[in-house]
């Protein structure tokens, strides 16, 4: 199983990064094919990146092969999508399309984002439409209609304050870098903000750190309803809500993603749902990491009109985190009017440091106890990464925030982050 993973990261990157399989690698993926331990979903994922990528010469030649006689390699599931006959089900005629770089109309998108949310429809189809979907990458209307469909689908709590921060990170978290998400959040709270975040415990395909592993190592008891947190976030100022109180539906698809390796549209859509929406001035906060992303997310923040402002930057990990060693460009939108510039530590009056080297082996624990000992001596990179992500935060929203408002935000963040 696990060579069969490490061919499925090797293969299928996406349409301008995707690598290549050869020599030896088709002895394993002809083994992996057969081997029943690994999941069908994640063999219906290698072999839509096949389809879907330009192959190789290598890779060509072994896909004649597979085109000749697919029942000698491939599960009895799988063979359709080389004869393209014998559809299973509905949400194959939508993955065909896909394979091929067409396409889907509105309506299709939708039909098709339904299917995915669905427990009856077999999670190997899944798989093979969103990988499609993302290595031809969805187009505009496509992007629309899944919003479309989660918006319709998910479950949120309209409020009546005055105003919300939602900061809206990937789900899979950080896996090299010092995640700041919940002291950020607290801190903002005593300064008057109420945040909102929200998440998923253990996502792929970093089963990264993120809030819900920060609060669980603290010992800090999760909201269990969309009301306990609207409760808490009233009178605490901050709140987090999982996914599986939400979004259950889209909670349910956990395994999938996990067996399918790579990350799908639905890293993309899930973070924009609002399950707490302020009907006043509703502030989307996210991040992004590549420059096509940033026109995509404009596009369909804007079109989507969900919340009264948003702003992205490219911060860490593809957060909205922002880091000490270098400047950030971002992207905001107040009252449907767009502008976009760049942020720096040294819009502050801190200076940039060296380049901040990955640490691959953090673990929720490491992370917490770097935090408190920062908070503790009020100094260093990890406070002063803290201040700067206030700061920015605390302009943008147009709330004036001294320094020692700062430090004693960030003091007061130490208990806050014990609801």
């Amino acid at each position: 199983m696990d060579t069969f993973k490490t061919l499925l990261k090797k293969k299928g990157t996406g349409p301008t990064m995707s690598k290549s399989l050869w020599g030896d690698d088709f002895t394993l993926l002809e083994a992996g094919f057969k081997d029943t331990s690994v999941p069908l979903a994640r063999k219906a994922t290698m072999l839509t990146a096949l389809l879907t990528l330009e192959p190789n010469p290598e890779e060509a030649k072994w896909l004649t092969s597979l085109n000749a006689s697919p029942e000698a390699y491939l599960p009895a599931e799988l063979v359709p999508f080389i004869t393209q006959t014998n559809p299973p089900h509905p949400l194959f005629d939508f993955t065909l399309p896909a394979i091929q770089h067409n396409h889907l109309n509105r309506d299709d998108s939708m039909a098709a984002m339904t299917m995915v949310l669905d427990p009856n429809v077999p999670n190997y189809l899944k798989a093979a439409f969103m990988e499609a979907e993302r290595l031809k990458r969805e187009s505009f209307e496509e992007n629309k209609a899944f919003l479309d469909v989660f918006w319709e689908k998910a479950h949120r709590i309209e409020s009546d304050l005055p105003v919300i921060l939602d900061i809206a990170n990937a789900y899979d978290g950080f896996n090299r870098n010092i995640f700041l998400g919940p002291f950020i959040a607290a801190a903002l709270a005593h300064l008057g903000i109420p945040t909102v975040l929200h998440g998923a415990h253990s996502v792929a395909p970093k089963f990264g750190i993120n809030t819900a592993t920060q609060l669980a190592s603290l010992g800090v008891k999760q909201p269990t309803t969309l009301e306990e947190a609207h409760e808490q976030l009233t009178n605490k100022g901050w709140t987090y809500i999982d996914q599986s109180v939400s979004f259950p539906k889209l909670a349910a698809l956990n395994t999938l993603r996990t067996e399918m390796v790579k990350r799908p549209v639905l890293a993309t859509i899930e973070k924009f749902l609002h399950p707490i929406q302020s009907k006043h001035r509703h502030i989307l906060v996210t991040g992004y990491t590549h420059p096509a992303y940033k026109d995509m997310t404009t596009q369909l923040l804007a079109d989507a009109n969900k919340a009264h402002e948003f702003i992205f930057f490219r911060g860490t990990e593809g957060s909205s985190q922002l880091s000490m060693d270098r400047r950030a460009p971002y992207v905001k939108s107040v009252d449907g009017v767009v502008t976009d510039g760049f942020v720096s530590p040294e819009d502050i009056g801190l200076s940039v440091c060296s380049k901040i080297e990955p640490e691959p082996t953090l673990t929720t624990e490491e992370t917490l106890k770097r935090i408190h000992d920062a908070l503790q001596s009020k100094g260093g990179l990890i406070y002063d990464t803290l201040i700067y992500n206030l700061k920015t935060l605390t302009s943008h929203v147009s709330v004036g925030a001294t320094d020692k408002d700062l430090n004693l935000a960030l003091e007061a963040s130490l208990s806050l982050i014990r609801i």
